[in-house]
């Protein structure tokens, strides 16, 4: 099951540098439940508002790098599995983009909560939740990064 989460967490990774659709495909909209990206307030709980957030995004990002690591996998029955995932993310917006985003670079860590579902076209994702360390955490954590002693 790990190796298949992974090898579609490749291939969401491979999608957010090509298309709109090759995201979908990596989806299976019948078994969908929700969509939550870090830089957003709503959740989506309907296919078709997670696509129009992912068609915003698509003419917004000149690159996106996603990477994907510490993936488990939980079986929760013969159909579903519940994963828990670190991602890295690394996107250069577009001149197109709003305000003082155009052109400019951003990365960070997320941690990512999904469920995947066993469809007839093979492993897809069903839920998606991706969040940031709380701030403290990450002060913490760049500042342990910073010591040179």
């Amino acid at each position: 099951m790990k190796a298949a989460v992974e090898a579609l967490a490749s291939a969401t990774s491979d999608a957010w540098s090509g298309s709109t659709e090759q995201i979908i495909a990596l989806w299976d909209a019948a078994a969908f439940r929700f969509y939550k990206a870090e830089e957003v307030a709503d959740i989506y709980h309907r296919f078709d508002d997670a696509v129009a957030y992912w068609r915003a995004n698509e003419t917004m990002h000149e690159a996106v790098k996603l990477q994907f690591s510490d993936v488990v996998a939980m079986p929760l029955d013969g159909r579903y599995a519940a994963v828990t995932m670190r991602l890295r993310w690394d996107i250069r917006f577009s001149q197109g983009a709003p305000g003082k985003l155009a052109g400019k670079a951003m990365g960070g860590t997320n941690h990512v909560v999904a469920l995947v579902t066993d469809s007839d076209a093979g492993l897809r994702w069903a839920a998606w939740s991706e969040t940031p360390d709380a701030a403290i955490t990450y002060i913490r954590q760049l500042y342990e990064h910073q010591a040179r002693i």
